[in-house]
């Protein structure tokens, strides 16, 4: 989903411009749900506010030279860049936004579960236990949404 959202992101500049307007405090949660390598990368350089007189297209042109020894990265960029025609609306980033949050949360909540079948397995109660709580408190997070 990581991918999809930054394709929906550089589709839709608005968003981007939305984004860039947040409290840096909010970006940074915003990019702590992101566990691609890559994703972040090109997150984090995107949302840096543009410079003196430089436009979107300069900035998609810089993320494509920066990116140009990832191919798929350098892919998704370029293709994002030519589909601005299909962007999706801006009011819908607040729902990307959530929908990036509840795919971080899974992906926790599924790293945790192997990490307490591996404490189980080698009979480490305690760090079995450790993990339970976070489990529960990630599942209570879950639930308030």
């Amino acid at each position: 989903f990581q991918r999809k959202f930054l394709g929906d992101l550089l589709r839709n500049p608005q968003w981007v411009e939305s984004l860039r307007k947040h409290a840096s405090s909010d970006l940074a949660a915003i990019l702590a749900l992101v566990t691609d390598d890559g994703v972040l990368q090109v997150l984090q350089k995107i949302l840096e506010p543009l410079q003196a007189e430089e436009t979107e297209g300069q900035r998609i042109g810089a993320l494509l030279n920066a990116f140009r020894e990832q191919a798929d990265l350098r892919n998704l960029i370029a293709d994002a860049s030519l589909k601005l025609d299909q962007a999706l609306p801006a009011k819908d980033l607040e729902s990307a936004l959530k929908r990036l949050k509840e795919e971080s949360l899974k992906q926790k909540a599924l790293e945790l579960k192997r990490k307490i079948q591996q404490a189980e397995a080698k009979g480490d109660t305690q760090t079995s236990e450790a993990l339970l709580l976070e489990l529960t408190e990630l599942r209570r997070q879950r639930a308030q949404g």
